[in-house]
């Protein structure tokens, strides 16, 4: 293993703070793009973690994933619940291009529909389904569907009353 990989799941293992380890791979680079990797990547305990550091280091649409992109969205069908969150949270940063968004907007409906995930990563999911739906109007009976009481009776009122006040924003 490479000095600077070795290094960098060192930093990802560590108990650093986050800004810590965001400080880090802010002075090495080459971290940027070991955090990329490892974050469509299913290799625990680095893989989530290089997620949530990766969510709060890039800026809304920033261009540095956006060749991978498709990379993120494809991952959503094996990511595991708390990696599949910070997935989802990544991806809630950008604004696609239509084949982009349509290939993401199938996965996160299939991650709602999985009323096995954890109600904070349907939740998650659920952003990026209104998000779709705020710039595609056609999509609201969709939605609807979505938001029957199969889908909702699994979840906790707060998240629930969530849900039902974006769903009401779509009218």
């Amino acid at each position: 293993m490479s000095d600077i990989l070795s290094d960098f799941k060192v930093l990802l293992n560590s108990r650093l703070e986050k800004a810590e380890i965001i400080g880090a791979v802010k002075e090495t680079p080459a971290y940027f793009d070991l955090l990329v990797e490892f974050s469509t990547k299913l290799e625990q305990p680095y893989s989530w973690r290089a997620a949530w550091i990766l969510g709060h280091l890039i800026e809304k649409n920033d261009k540095r994933l956006e060749p991978r992109l498709m990379e993120f969205i494809d991952f959503l069908k094996v990511a595991k619940t708390g990696h599949l969150r910070q997935i989802l949270i990544i991806l809630e940063k950008y604004d696609l291009d239509e084949t982009l968004e349509g290939h993401m907007f199938d996965n996160v409906c299939s991650v709602w529909e999985n009323l096995s995930h954890m109600p904070s990563v349907r939740s998650s999911a659920f952003v990026l389904i209104h998000k779709t739906a705020k710039k595609h109007p056609e999509l609201i009976p969709e939605i609807k569907l979505l938001t029957t009481p199969y889908y909702l009776d699994s979840i906790s009122p707060g998240i629930k009353n969530g849900i039902l006040r974006r769903l009401k924003s779509l009218k």
